[in-house]
């Protein structure tokens, strides 16, 4: 019987004391100003998972955005139908080795050619699949001071304009 009366005291203290600690462990009962600062996200900071889908991705331009950052010069058009074509001078002053890229998006599927004037040796010609996108980079000496590149299958003809790579 004297096991039985001490477990019996000593019940309602562990009660309490159980008690008093979840308490203290507890975020309510704490009425304390906090002292780490409260930042509220903002909308630029929050990703959003991507959506699945069997449709393939629609690209942001007609031409990647690396490509886009080398470049000198760059013109774009969107067709009546909402697509967009876009070209390119992209400049390698130490060997000469420029590049002209034309890219396209929301195309109907076929092979596109452009002609540049001033003549660059050749024509500007890409392949748009079934996804609606084409590209094609054509190196040339690029030093004239503009260039033109005229699709004249495209929305009845579109020119582009582009600044050379002259120094």
């Amino acid at each position: 019987m004297n096991t039985l009366s001490r477990y019996r005291t000593g019940l309602p203290i562990m009660v309490l004391a159980v008690t008093l600690i979840a308490a203290a462990c507890s975020g309510g009962a704490d009425t304390s100003a906090s002292t780490t600062p409260t930042v509220a996200p903002s909308n630029d900071a929050q990703t959003s998972a991507p959506v699945a889908s069997d449709a393939p991705a629609i690209p942001a331009s007609a031409l990647d955005p690396a490509v886009l950052e080398r470049t000198r010069s760059v013109d774009e058009v969107t067709t009546a139908d909402g697509g967009q074509v876009m070209v390119a001078i992209e400049c390698d002053a130490q060997t000469g080795d420029d590049l002209l890229h034309a890219g396209a998006m929301g195309l109907t599927e076929g092979i596109y050619t452009g002609t540049v004037d001033p003549p660059i040796g050749g024509s500007v010609k890409f392949q748009v699949g079934s996804d609606g996108t084409g590209f094609q980079a054509r190196q040339a000496t690029l030093d004239e001071a503009t260039y033109t590149v005229t699709f004249a299958d495209i929305d009845g003809g579109i020119e582009l304009t582009l600044a050379g790579c002259t120094s």
